[in-house]
């Protein structure tokens, strides 16, 4: 076993959990939203959820068609569905671009919530 690979794979799926974390909250409010008021007054703040201002957010992309869970992102759900690129490194230099470009896709449909990652 290859710590080094170990501790690498950990830098990429750590952010990534706190990311599908933040989506469930995300996405969670907005089916609220599509249910409740249309004034919005009475929706949690975004800090309530966690939050910061002035930090990057996404909205995941609402789909009727879920995609096929193959390994293979040709599905239009991929095609059309929220995309994130910017991500930072944490090792060796907190905050800099990336060694090595992630891309993270999100959608979801009434059950489920879909990432795929690569």
């Amino acid at each position: 076993v290859d710590l080094g690979h170990i501790l690498k794979a950990l830098n990429i799926i750590a952010p990534a959990f706190v990311l599908c974390l933040l989506l469930i909250c995300e996405t969670s409010r907005l089916e609220a939203q599509a249910g409740g008021s249309e004034s919005g007054a009475d929706q949690p703040s975004p800090e309530s959820f966690g939050l910061l201002q002035g930090r990057p957010r996404v909205t995941p992309t609402r789909t009727d068609n879920p995609p096929v869970i193959d390994g293979i992102l040709d599905d239009e759900v991929w095609l059309t569905s929220a995309h994130l690129t910017e991500f930072t490194q944490q090792s060796p230099l907190d905050g800099a671009p990336t060694t090595e470009d992630t891309d993270v896709y999100i959608a979801y449909d009434s059950d489920n919530i879909y990432f795929a990652f690569y």
